[in-house]
């Protein structure tokens, strides 16, 4: 019996992305497609819905404001959300247009949270459960890939997950704090 987890099972989701190139481009000491599953598998590991860790599986074929390769174009929005649903494909894609700087904002807000989208230059309007979402996205992104790069960067942008632990979920923050140690600050 084949476990599906969202819209489709997750060997279809690989699949895609396999068959989109994921795997031929380089990320952080890895591959992307490796780089991937392991953000997906890290939202697993927290015990996130289905659609969240969808989302990290897909969360920068479209690019990022630091990682500019586009795995997948932007004409390809309405595919991929019929592969992992549109809650999904949403977190993806606004992880990927937000401006990180003006998410990094917003998280001192207590509501209107909005970001920048770095293609357009307008202001996306976000519910508290999206801000939610990027927090999420953005440690196990992050949390993936911090083994692999140097040392001198491993405690990079810690004001701005400091930031973002209100929003996150118990296992994520106590991921992040065994990294940064901002329970015992």
């Amino acid at each position: 019996m084949e476990l599906v987890l969202g819209p489709e099972s997750l060997d279809t989701k690989v699949s895609f992305l396999v068959g989109a190139g994921a795997g031929s481009f380089s990320h952080a000491g890895t591959n992307l497609l490796a780089h991937l599953l392991g953000t997906y598998e890290m939202l697993r590991s927290w015990g996130v819905r289905d659609a969240l860790c969808d989302a990290g599986l897909f969360h920068s074929v479209y690019g990022t404001e630091s990682y500019v390769e586009t795995v997948l174009p932007m004409s390809h929005r309405t595919r991929v959300r019929a592969l992992i649903g549109a809650d999904a494909e949403e977190s993806a894609y606004l992880f990927g247009v937000m401006i990180k700087r003006t998410f990094y904002e917003t998280l001192a807000k207590r509501g209107a949270f909005s970001v920048c989208c770095r293609l357009t230059g307008n202001r996306i309007v976000l519910r508290e459960s999206q801000v939610a979402d990027l927090c999420q996205l953005a440690v196990a992104n992050w949390l993936e890939q911090r083994p692999r790069v140097a040392v001198q960067y491993q405690f990079m942008k810690r004001a701005e997950f400091g930031a973002m632990r209100r929003f996150l979920s118990p296992p994520a923050r106590l991921a992040l704090d065994t990294i940064y140690h901002f329970d015992t600050v």
